[in-house]
């Protein structure tokens, strides 16, 4: 379960820098803007691949920790852990 949210991670920051590096002033001709595109089309390709593999892994992340934390919830506050609990009596 560790695993998963370290690779999340890396994945996530992978796919996060080679989004496509310095891109051109936002007032710069269009062939700027169209150079800069051309040049980092597989940079844009590689970054979706790989974020859409961290949202996957992040899934499965969040699958693997919920039944956990519903039994920490559980026996930390009593009940079945769903947030409900039982009542209890102040003295």
């Amino acid at each position: 379960m560790a695993l998963s949210g370290v690779v999340f991670a890396l994945l996530f920051v992978v796919g996060w820098l080679t989004t496509g590096g310095v891109t051109p002033h936002y007032d710069a001709p269009d062939q700027d803007w169209t150079n800069w595109a051309s040049d980092n089309q597989w940079n844009g390709r590689i970054s979706a691949f790989l974020m859409l593999l961290a949202g996957f892994v992040f899934l499965y992340f969040i699958g693997a920790i919920r039944p956990r934390r519903l039994r920490w919830r559980r026996d930390r506050h009593g009940g079945n852990g769903d947030g409900v609990g039982h009542a209890r009596r102040r003295e």
